[in-house]
């Protein structure tokens, strides 16, 4: 079965996904800000559309090089609760956003947030 809640909240976050919601926070509201905007361009949106697919590849092979054994048909669903997790940290007050809360988020989105009885009866 997979890890006990105990490893799990010893878990390292990467250093990518801290810098993210801290130090590169308005960085990442651009990217947000384009996103939007290629709502209303539909050139933009075509152009942004491409890069899904190598982000859907990218995302699997960091999966992998953590040892962390995620479905490859779920990663879509996982770069959208990342994002919208990421929107909501950058969005935050500033100096409101920690690693520890940051690692959190990391840590729900990738394990869920349900107690799992390891010996179920």
């Amino acid at each position: 079965m997979g890890r006990s809640n105990a490893s799990r909240s010893h878990a390292a976050t990467p250093v990518w996904e801290v810098t993210a919601a801290t130090t590169l926070r308005n960085r990442y509201m651009a990217i947000f800000e384009l996103q939007l905007e290629a709502v209303r361009r539909p050139l933009l949106a075509s152009a942004l559309a491409g890069l899904q697919d190598t982000s859907l590849h990218i995302t699997a092979g960091h999966h992998d090089k953590l040892g962390l054994a995620i479905p490859r048909e779920k990663i879509p669903a996982l770069i959208a609760l990342y994002g919208g997790a990421l929107f909501t940290l950058v969005t935050a007050p500033p100096g409101s956003v920690s690693r520890d809360v940051v690692q959190s988020v990391v840590q729900v989105i990738v394990y869920g947030c349900a107690l799992h009885d390891e010996n179920p009866e």
